[in-house]
């Protein structure tokens, strides 16, 4: 079932689930107290771009963390300057991958909007 959310990136480090550009703009401007950079926001394509989520496979981490790696990057398609889906990212111990917006769209009703992804770690 496809959600009826939507990703809209707010500025260059945040990025908020909300069925609306309206919505999505009044709650992070209620919630942060930050005017929206107009320039900055845009709606996110939800198949072809993503956020870190945490990655679970025992198995691969172990292989990685063996081989002394902390990430693992594959390239954006169309922009080899940034990372793309399927990149893994060691923060503090634990391992991030790179997934679809789509695959983390809430499929039930949520009472408001909220921040899905930052880049502020």
């Amino acid at each position: 079932m496809m959600s009826d959310y939507k990703v809209f990136q707010m500025s260059e480090y945040e990025w908020v689930v909300a069925k609306s550009k309206e919505e999505a703009i009044a709650w992070y401007e209620r919630e942060t107290g930050e005017s929206v950079d107009m320039d900055e926001f845009r709606e996110c394509n939800i198949e072809k771009e993503g956020q870190y989520v945490e990655f679970t496979d025992a198995a691969r981490i172990e292989e990685l963390n063996a081989a002394g790696t902390d990430e693992v990057i594959v390239p954006k398609a169309g922009d080899q300057s940034h990372r793309g889906l399927g990149s893994l990212l060691k923060r503090e111990g634990d391992w991030y991958i790179m997934v679809q917006f789509k695959d983390v769209l809430p499929a039930e009703e949520i009472p408001e909007p909220y921040i899905t992804a930052t880049t502020e770690w």
